[in-house]
């Protein structure tokens, strides 16, 4: 099976924003540090799923 990855359209980035935060904050909340996790609210996701 083969996978390309590409970047995401426009109308995509609120939902991998989204699924994103909240897999983080499941994988992450318990061991990182509390500023760390205080940086990544919902709204520092959506930039990040934009970046290059």
């Amino acid at each position: 099976m083969a996978y390309e990855i590409t970047r995401p359209k426009a109308a995509q980035v609120d939902e991998i924003a989204a699924l994103w935060h909240r897999a983080w904050h499941e994988g992450h909340h318990e061991i990182a540090p509390a500023a760390l996790v205080a940086l990544r609210d919902a709204q520092s996701f959506p930039a990040r799923a934009r970046a290059e």
